[in-house]
């Protein structure tokens, strides 16, 4: 029987059986996910003291007040109970009977338990979750607005502290097990008002064994490309330029014109090169649709190369992926494994793009990141999207890209993308199932007072030479032009402003000049580092407030340039980010959607981002939250070719396996290093052969939040069964 039949089978008896909502208004329970209690996060899994402590509990898996609504009471005033159903097939490990009490939450257990007791309730109308039984001090909710998860069978009471006995050495049995493990128990939860006005809501709760917490989270698949068929071309097209057979697209293509056949993958060629980017790819503008506040998106991408020297890493080019706002607000992946051959032009004052090479962090990280060369076993990669809720965003369709991202000369083979899923799920929230892993707060100078825990500000900055004609690689410059400046984010410390992102009001760079700025927010020991954890979503959260504008109907007057707020690790060799243009190639904010968009969601006078607190407000600025969200790079899915069951191990990750994890004193690979970043165009853009005047432009925002936390991953789906045995 299917989760959905039981689930319909189990609503319908309950309805039949005296809850109504035909008079009153009773509550409303929704979204309330299917849960996994593991026990993985509390097990110390290598090194001295390891052990498994069988420690099944899945604190703050949901918050009541979220799942529920009543047009006549408060969400905390609801009262919240529980009933656990028989398990089908061969029983789980409660027994044949079915009849033993399993799960805890928040120190309350089941108020029936199996079918029969469900059954005898209903003619009385379950009387058990309703007053005058069900009161305040009785209710889930009654010392925490927050879930919390414990299986009593697996970690019983009578063993605490731990570590508790493994289920095996319990006597359950394989096929128990698997039963709890696979599918699980349906509890049905009721919530009701004071009045006695009774709902309910049937969710599955698995026990699994060795594994994370977790929680459906309402992942929905909404488009599955297999085929791609109105996909068109995107990224920079070196071919088109200068005749240099180093990059381009199969099946042919140009931007602007979708396929009209069907294609079952879709290729992105790089051939070696020296001194040259390649960058090429798809996209698919389409996408789907915005379906409002409240979700998030993810985008599923499917891919392998056929290089023909795959264990040489920087053979294999670099890709980035996204689901965008039409182009205006993005969440991205940038996945550079490749970090030596580097070459391009210098210039006095520049910089050396051999000297940005890093070679230990090839074997060390890169190499585990890197696409599968195996057509039958592609790697899979995820990329997340928190949508930009302005009033433009019913306008712009979320959507998928891939391009290659090749910059090391060697890189010599074709990417080939093969699935593309794109899905939403319930927009996470700060406290619901996070752990918080940084935190800055405007008012004192990072590295002192409430924000103690944190290194000073470490701030860069360099200027490109403003030239994007496909394939050429910009001058770098670490030292400003005559009259011109980097622009160094800066700490503002007990003036309570934040971190203040400036490209300068004046600055002559302006003219020929790209100018990039970045902000690095650290912990100040490397035991305290947030760090990669299998398993895990990452969500960065910055308020962001400006007084600039985001519009402007002049060409000459400054508004808001693009802003990138970034997470990256893995050696540096991957970067997640959410980047929200303004100005890039549009005059004026003049009838363009993407510009409209931007201007919408910057921060600036004109911002229109809903997402605010006053708390973390400026006089005579705007803004708002804007989040990051990175789902761990150590993910057995990336690498199937070499392990067909997705398992993350030393066997599968090697070197990056063993970098430190959280609470060593060591630097890793596994750091995640939160960014602020800024990048202003040049007014006279080269391109190809052409001057182009871009409008005038300056990044101007004041940081003066920053939040970073953990939470387990969703449960997407996995990996497609395509590609299973």
């Amino acid at each position: 029987m299917t989760k959905g039949f039981l689930a319909t089978l189990f609503a319908a008896a309950i309805s039949f059986a005296g809850i109504t909502t035909a008079f009153g208004a009773a509550p409303v329970i929704s979204g309330l996910p299917d849960i996994q209690i593991g026990d993985a996060e509390d097990n110390i899994v290598s090194g001295p003291g390891a052990t498994d402590n069988n420690y099944f509990v899945y604190t703050n898996a949901f918050q009541f007040s979220t799942q529920v609504s009543d047009a006549d009471t408060a969400d905390g005033n609801l009262l919240w109970s529980f009933a656990e159903y028989d398990y089908t097939g061969v029983g789980g490990p409660g027994g044949a009977a079915n009849t033993t009490k399993e799960f805890e939450v928040n120190g309350f257990q089941s108020i029936y338990t199996g079918n029969s007791a469900i059954a005898a309730a209903a003619p009385g109308g379950f009387s058990a979750a309703k007053p005058p039984t069900r009161t305040p001090a009785n209710s889930l909710n009654a010392t925490s607005d927050y879930a919390t998860f414990r299986d009593i069978l697996f970690s019983p009471h009578s063993e605490d502290p731990g570590p508790w006995q493994s289920p095996v050495a319990r006597g359950f049995t394989l096929a128990q097990l698997n039963q709890a493990a696979n599918v699980g128990r349906a509890v049905a939860f009721f919530v009701s008002d004071p009045e006695g006005g009774l709902t309910s809501a049937t969710i599955f709760v698995k026990t699994k064994d060795n594994a994370n917490d977790a929680k459906s989270t309402s992942f929905t698949p909404i488009t599955d490309w297999t085929a791609f068929q109105g996909w068109e071309k995107s990224g920079l097209d070196n071919e088109a330029i200068d005749g240099a057979n180093d990059c381009d697209v199969i099946p042919a293509n140009t931007p602007a014109a979708p396929l009209v056949t069907n294609p079952t993958e879709l290729q992105m060629v790089v051939r070696a090169s020296s001194g040259r980017s390649r960058v090429v790819g798809w996209q698919n503008k389409t996408g789907v649709a915005y379906a409002g506040a409240g979700k998030y998106y993810r985008g599923k991408f499917y891919i392998y190369h056929n290089g023909a020297t795959p264990s040489v890493v920087n053979t294999v080019p670099g890709f980035r992926i996204r689901v965008q706002q039409g182009g205006a607000v993005l969440g991205a992946n940038h996945v550079e494994y490749g970090a030596t051959g580097n070459t391009g032009p210098t210039a006095a004052g520049a910089v050396s793009y051999p000297s940005t090479d890093d070679p230990a962090s090839e074997p060390k990280a890169g190499q585990y990141i890197k696409p599968s060369s195996t057509p039958t076993k592609p790697s899979l990669y995820r990329v997340d999207l928190d949508p930009s809720d302005v009033p433009y965003a019913t306008q712009m369709p979320i959507q998928p890209v891939m391009e290659s991202f090749a910059y090391m000369d060697p890189a010599n083979a074709t990417l080939f993308l093969t699935q593309c899923t794109v899905g939403s799920y319930d927009a996470l929230t700060d406290a619901a199932g996070g752990t918080p892993l940084l935190t800055y707060t405007k008012g004192a100078a990072m590295g002192s007072g409430a924000n103690a825990s944190l290194l000073p500000l470490i701030a860069g900055g360099f200027n490109a030479e403003g030239n994007l004609t496909p394939g050429y690689r910009q001058i770098l410059y670490t030292t400003p032009g005559a009259g011109g400046n980097l622009g160094l984010p800066t700490d503002s410390g007990a003036a309570g402003l934040g971190v203040v992102v400036d490209s300068g009001a004046t600055n002559a760079d302006y003219t020929n000049r790209f100018i990039i700025g970045l902000g690095l927010f650290e912990n100040a020991t490397p035991a305290t580092m947030p760090r990669l954890q299998p398993g895990k979503l990452y969500r960065a959260r910055y308020y962001c407030v400006s007084d600039l504008a985001t519009s402007s109907t002049s060409q000459t007057n400054f508004r808001q340039a693009t802003m990138r707020l970034s997470l990256q690790t893995v050696a540096g060799r991957w970067t997640a980010f959410q980047e929200v243009t303004g100005c890039w190639n549009v005059s004026a904010n003049t009838g363009n959607p993407e510009a409209t968009m931007g201007a919408q969601a910057l921060p600036g006078i004109t911002s229109m981002n809903p997402d605010t607190n006053a708390a973390f407000d400026l006089a005579g600025m705007k803004g708002g939250w804007y989040t990051t969200l990175l789902s761990s790079p150590l993910n057995g899915d990336i690498r199937r070719d070499v392990n067909a069951a997705g398992v993350y191990s030393a066997a599968t990750f090697g070197n990056l396996f063993n970098e430190p994890g959280p609470g060593v004193n060591a630097a890793s690979a596994k750091d995640i290093i939160v960014e602020a970043v800024y990048n202003t165009l040049p007014r006279n853009l080269q391109f190809e052969s052409a001057t182009i005047p871009e409008d005038a432009n300056r990044a101007k925002y004041n940081v003066t939040a920053v939040r970073l936390y953990e939470y387990n991953d969703i449960d997407d789906g996995g990996y497609s069964s395509n590609y299973l045995p």
